[in-house]
């Protein structure tokens, strides 16, 4: 069965689970699968929440935006799994032999994250701390050169394990200019062996009640985003923007971009967002991330799109 048959047959099953009635929620877990065009394997993330006052089902809001609405603290941890395997075809200029290597790389992130808020309170406070494990494969070639001929052939190759780590940490604040609306800061920097990157944000996040259990919710920031590397030093610009429509209490429709300056990722998302009932909902998406050069080759024999698609999918449940 293919990882994308897997994956639907594994929501779908889900979906018919019956789920406990209830108003108000402590807990919220979720799983996210993640399938995108240029990997070999989908990636995973699996996540917790604790509300530190009862998530109330009753409040007039969308389900999904319950914890913005009353302003619920909140401590989340997650966890991300992605490999990526390849097979290399050697067949370099000179070389009278071709060899298959396949190589394998794996990413691991650790995240926790708290939300300071209180109903009687506008201020909230956020930190956030997250650890990324890299592990890439590099092959190790041997090669004997024929006398008198100018060909080589390949002896013999190891793959060596570079393993590398990516340190975040983030501090947040929103105030509330009212019960749906909201302006803030943040800031995060980005610490690994290669480079350190920091961003500074501003932005605002606001929903508008439309009537007939109809919403409205739209969130825009801008970033600035400087980063260091014993090359050269990088500043620029991003700019983040999201709106969703609530049809009901449960259901909703999402789009949102990404833009940066110069030749950096743009990306695009489209997605939807169903509860079942008061504790399971489900969510679709995909995204297109739209790179800054051009089509190139790939040591198998692959293009490389510089626009790459991913499918993904999220199933959530509340207790």
């Amino acid at each position: 069965m293919t990882s994308k048959a897997l994956l639907l047959a594994t929501l779908s099953g889900a979906c018919l689970l019956a789920a406990q009635s209830s108003l108000a929620y402590d807990w919220e877990t979720s799983l996210s699968i993640e399938d995108k065009e240029n990997a070999s394997d989908p990636s995973y993330n699996l996540s917790a929440k604790r509300y530190f006052a009862p998530l109330d089902s009753a409040t007039n809001a969308p389900l999904a935006e319950i914890p913005f609405i009353d302003r619920l603290a909140e401590l989340e941890l997650d966890f991300s799994y992605q490999k990526d395997s390849r097979t290399l075809q050697l067949s370099p200029f000179r070389i009278n032999t071709s060899t298959s290597i396949e190589i394998e790389n794996k990413w691991k992130s650790f995240g926790i994250g708290y939300r300071h808020a209180n109903a009687s309170s506008p201020h909230s406070f956020s930190a956030a701390f997250n650890y990324v494990d890299i592990e890439v494969q590099l092959p190790q070639f041997s090669w004997w050169r024929r006398f008198g001929t100018g060909e080589y052939e390949l002896v013999d190759y190891n793959l060596i394990t570079d393993e590398r780590a990516v340190y975040s940490y983030g501090i947040g604040y929103e105030y509330y200019l009212s019960d749906s609306w909201t302006v803030g800061t943040a800031l995060s920097l980005n610490e690994s062996s290669f480079s350190d990157t920091y961003t500074a944000s501003i932005g605002s996040k606001r929903l508008w009640d439309l009537g007939n259990d109809r919403w409205l919710s739209a969130s825009a920031s801008i970033n600035y985003i400087g980063s260091k590397n014993p090359y050269s030093d990088d500043e620029t610009f991003a700019a983040d923007l999201a709106m969703s429509y609530y049809f009901s209490k449960r259901s909703s429709v999402s789009i949102g971009a990404s833009f940066h300056e110069g030749n950096q990722p743009e990306t695009y998302t489209l997605s939807g967002k169903h509860f079942f009932n008061d504790q399971l909902y489900l969510e679709l998406g995909l995204e297109q991330t739209e790179y800054g050069y051009s089509s190139s080759m790939l040591p198998d024999g692959s293009v490389l799109d510089p626009d790459e698609t991913a499918v993904q999918a999220t199933l959530g449940f509340r207790f």
